[in-house]
């Protein structure tokens, strides 16, 4: 999940609900700001987390623990003429907060 120009939030109607946003064996996280927010964190079911963000620092509440690490994102795509290609990014082996923002698990 990458968000160029903000940050990556949950939206909750009650900040302390404990519902999973995200579940994934690998997630990447990619924020211009911030990641989740001490008011309100993004609950995950994660086996392996790679994370960078700004100065609104990263927010995370894991349901079963994780592991810190390399994550590659393959996508599959089908074309209009049902052309299939495999598209992989760069792996994101990173978990750090540009600007000084805060990482909390």
């Amino acid at each position: 999940v990458r968000a160029t120009l903000g940050s990556i939030i949950d939206e909750d109607a009650t900040p302390a609900e404990t519902e999973v946003d995200i579940v994934a064996a690998g997630l990447q996280l990619s924020a211009a700001f911030g990641i989740g927010s001490g008011a309100n964190a993004l609950e995950t079911t994660v086996g392996t987390l790679s994370a960078q963000t700004g100065a609104g620092g990263l927010f995370i509440v894991e349901s079963d623990g994780l592991t810190v690490g390399a994550v590659t994102v393959q996508a599959n795509r089908v074309d209009a003429s049902a052309a299939a290609t495999t598209t992989l990014n760069a792996a994101q082996a990173s978990f750090f907060s540009l600007a000084g923002g805060s990482l909390v698990l």
